[in-house]
């Protein structure tokens, strides 16, 4: 029977051994147990240790989550929006009701004041968001005969273009016939910066052309008088988007387990596992699937994703291990996630995923 002198000895040689492999561990990038003075036990007691070796950690960017026409800036400072133009086309009839009466007769022309709208609408699926920059350029075709804010000698009107958003105004133009002119047949450029701050999901566009009593002109009710607006690097500091069956994928996380000697490889057993810690700062939930490339069988395991920050386990067959450890491993997650709710997001947001493996190790069976 060992004396306890002599079993302390042993846990005591065991632990100096023990603390040799830890440094090892820290030192090596993976779980290099071949360092030259760090010898693994041959004879170990009957118990088994557990060993903690980080891995690099991975993420999914918020631009997975976005909606058409949106994307994230390369820089990661702003998302990008595509917004349609849209065109306000009205014919003189409809701008000018005095006018139908009148219509191919040489006369005076009338007095008229018209208020034609339309909407420049963001992506579907974006509801909100804080508009960051930006611009509209206004193209302006005066499709009439007359300038209708300089319509005789001495008479001025103005044209108006107002932007807004719930409520708010986020940009302005006015063109005063006192120092502008919208000449008959010919089109008109200017443009508009757009005033940071929150937008709806849609930016109305509003004109108002005040156009006074004019010198005497042949009236044609059919000619149109257009103004198309076109959005221009349109930037969102963040948007409120829905999220629903949206196909996503982490960025691909190489897995070096090449260092790894066999002596080690063959004390390795249950229960093993890859710890994940996930940050998810959106309220997305859905089910990742995990794939292993370059292990020596095929390996897919699954995880599911929450909100907030969980912490889940892979557990591995003792095949499964033997068929990852030596070797270097790609780790891909591919995925569907769902929001209940429309989730705001930003730039700088990412689902946060870290990894280490969690080896269990015994004495060498047979």
């Amino acid at each position: 029977m060992m004396t306890t002198h002599a079993r302390l000895g042993a846990l005591r040689q065991l632990g100096r051994r023990e603390r040799c492999m830890r440094r090892a561990l820290r030192a090596a990038p993976m779980l290099a147990l071949l360092a030259g003075a760090c010898d693994y036990p041959t004879s170990l007691p009957k118990w088994d240790t557990q060993w903690l070796v980080p891995a690099k950690s991975t993420t999914l960017s918020p631009g997975q989550l976005l909606p058409a026409n949106v994307t994230l800036a390369s820089d990661n400072s702003a998302f990008l929006v595509s917004v349609a133009p849209v065109t306000i086309s009205r014919s003189l009839g409809e701008l000018c009701t005095a006018c139908t009466a009148l219509n191919g007769q040489t006369v005076a022309k009338p007095l008229f004041t018209a208020t034609p709208t339309d909407t420049l609408r963001f992506p579907a699926g974006v509801s909100a968001a804080t508009l960051a920059g930006g611009a509209v350029s206004i193209s302006i075709n005066n499709g009439l005969n007359f300038d209708p804010i300089r319509p005789g000698a001495s008479s001025r009107g103005t044209l108006q273009l107002t932007l807004t958003s719930g409520g708010t105004t986020v940009g302005g133009l006015t063109l005063d016939g006192n120092s502008d002119a919208l000449p008959a047949g010919q089109t008109t450029t200017r443009t508009i910066t757009l005033t940071a701050g929150a937008v709806a999901g849609k930016i109305a566009v509003s004109m108002t052309v005040t156009s006074p009593l004019g010198d005497p002109v042949r009236l044609d009710t059919n000619q149109r008088f257009n103004v198309t607006a076109t959005p221009q690097s349109i930037r969102f500091s963040d948007v409120t988007v829905s999220v629903t069956q949206k196909q996503v994928s982490v960025q691909q996380q190489t897995m070096n387990f090449s260092d790894i000697d066999q002596s080690v490889i063959d004390r390795v057993k249950d229960p093993s596992s890859l710890v994940l810690t996930i940050n998810n700062p959106f309220a997305v939930t859905g089910t990742l699937t995990l794939n292993f490339i370059n292990a020596a069988q095929p390996i897919t395991k699954q995880v599911t994703l929450s909100g907030g920050t969980t912490t889940q386990r892979v557990s591995f067959t003792h095949q499964e291990l033997q068929a990852l450890l030596g070797r270097v491993v790609t780790l891909t997650a591919t995925g569907t996630v769902n929001a209940a709710a429309a989730i705001k997001i930003t730039p700088a947001q990412v689902v946060q995923i870290n990894t280490q493996l969690e080896l269990t190790l015994g004495p060498k069976e047979g």
